[in-house]
């Protein structure tokens, strides 16, 4: 049972959610949708079917979260103010099919390409740690935003995970440029391991506007966006321990 406050929904405290993993069968036309959703030649050779699958495929993701115990927040402030005086948070955008299969109990392997760094080796950040740094505390999740390569056409996901994990390694990388253009990257740091299910804390999806559901915006969202004011639509999902 849910209920709308403001501009963000959460679950009432004697409601706790109930957990139910979606099969293989289940999962697998969402996973197909996200591979279509990366082809962009999909977009030009039919633009109309493009949106549509956008709009379903949130959707899905949307469900998915919700049958494995996220919380919903239509104002994503309200996640990030969870922990604005907790321990730091890994920070990452990551493939929308893989954080997908995490949220849904599987765990998420994080590994390298050796040919993917520096010329001595040197692996490149691949995460950021959040909150941390600054007063203002949001350059990690800007970095892991900006930074991170991972999308499904205009379906962008962020995953928050505890550094408590025990199969995981966070290490604070030998080269880094500490500010670039306007971005600080002090906060960026190198992971590998295996992610579990019960590492994540929150999900935040990031979805281009014009290819999101105009019956789901807020009604400000809905003002802005026909103004051409509104850009990205911004959605989040908190585990509750």
């Amino acid at each position: 049972m849910i209920e709308k406050v403001s501009e963000k929904v959460i679950y009432k405290k004697d409601n706790a959610p109930k957990i139910k993993h979606w099969t293989e069968e289940e999962i697998s036309p969402l996973i197909g949708n996200m591979i279509i959703l990366k082809e962009t030649n999909n977009l030009k050779e039919n633009p109309e079917d493009y949106k549509r699958r956008a709009i379903e495929t949130f959707k899905e993701i949307h469900n998915l979260i919700l049958d494995n115990g996220g919380m919903p927040y239509l104002d994503v402030s309200e996640i990030y103010n969870k922990y604005s005086t907790t321990n730091p948070l890994i920070v990452r955008r990551e493939d929308p099919a893989r954080l997908s299969r995490l949220i849904n109990g599987e765990e998420l392997k994080i590994y390298f390409d050796p040919n993917v760094a520096y010329q001595d080796g040197e692996k490149y950040a691949n995460s950021a740690l959040w909150p941390y740094g600054p007063e203002e505390k949001t350059n990690g999740i800007a970095n892991a935003f900006l930074e991170g390569r991972g999308n499904a056409g205009p379906i962008v996901m962020l995953g928050g995970y505890s550094t408590e994990g025990k199969n995981i390694s966070i290490v604070e990388p030998e080269k880094r440029e500490e500010v670039v253009g306007t971005l600080n990257r002090h906060s960026v740091r190198i992971l590998s391991g295996e992610i579990s299910p019960e590492d994540l804390e929150f999900v935040i999806i990031r979805t281009a506007a014009n290819f999101f559901d105009k019956s789901q915006m807020t009604e400000k969202e809905l003002s802005r966006f026909q103004k051409g004011e509104q850009k990205q639509i911004f959605r989040g999902y908190y585990f509750k321990k």
